[in-house]
């Protein structure tokens, strides 16, 4: 996503895609990110906002989410969610987006096997 694609959806991101699956009893889990330049690596200046809702049902080992994001520089071609990492780091892409471009980016997929 042009400035907004180094947003750090990462930390969020992990846990969403690991969180449940050591769950013993099935549940449904709720996670948010808030994306901001400040959490980049390295930090940076822009003004891209946004937000990333998350739900994980353990159960079914489906993961949602809802992304929803604004004030880019310029226009958003390409984005991902990356898997765990040390903070003050960067992690390898889990998972890439598809159609990006437009505000709010929802999708979901089923966890066949651990990601990370």
């Amino acid at each position: 996503m042009h400035s907004l694609s180094r947003m750090s959806i990462a930390a969020v991101a992990a846990i969403a895609l690991t969180a449940g699956i050591s769950v013993a009893n099935a549940e449904m889990m709720k996670m948010k990110a808030n994306l901001n330049s400040s959490s980049e690596v390295p930090p940076n200046a822009s003004k891209g906002t946004g937000t990333g809702d998350f739900s994980y049902d353990t159960t079914s080992k489906k993961l949602d989410w809802t992304i929803n994001y604004k004030d880019t520089s310029g226009p958003v071609t390409a984005g991902h969610i990356h898997g765990p990492a040390a903070p003050g780091a960067n992690a390898g892409v889990a998972v890439p987006l598809q159609n990006p471009g437009t505000s709010p980016i929802t999708c979901y997929f089923v966890v066949r096997k651990r990601l990370l």
